[in-house]
């Protein structure tokens, strides 16, 4: 399998999403309806979580909305994922938290943010509360 990168900060696993039709289409509603703030895909290892993220992040980010994919493979701490959240939304300009980054990288629109692989970061929920607010 090789990588496709397309415009933004997506890189997308090429082959086709089989069998996640009507999950895509759920998914895709939450992010366009902007009415859910938070949006959890779960379930085991290997099931296509990461691989249905990236399709949202491709069709959100072709759509020329700003998209921002923080992957956390390698991080345990919430400090350390809060500077991997400014890492990857910081292109071209310095920010000095996670939402400062995030409000600049959408120009003060709403930014599609995907944490990958974050079950094992301690104390990431409240980055991600420190997000929404």
């Amino acid at each position: 399998m090789t990588d496709t990168v397309v415009p933004g900060p997506v890189v997308l696993r090429s082959g086709r999403l089989v069998g996640r039709a009507a999950d895509l289409e759920a998914l895709e509603r939450l992010v366009d309806d902007g009415d859910a703030r938070l949006v959890t895909l779960t379930g085991p290892v290997g099931v296509g979580k990461s691989r249905l993220a990236a399709e949202v992040e491709l069709r959100t980010s072709q759509r020329g909305e700003a998209v921002v994919h923080v992957a956390l493979g390698a991080v345990t701490d919430a400090g350390l994922a809060g500077d991997a959240v400014i890492g990857a939304a910081c292109d071209g300009f310095e920010a000095s938290t996670p939402a400062q980054a995030l409000w600049r990288r959408g120009e003060g629109a709403p930014v599609l943010l995907v944490l990958d692989d974050a079950d094992a970061v301690d104390g990431l929920g409240d980055l991600v509360l420190d997000l929404l607010e």
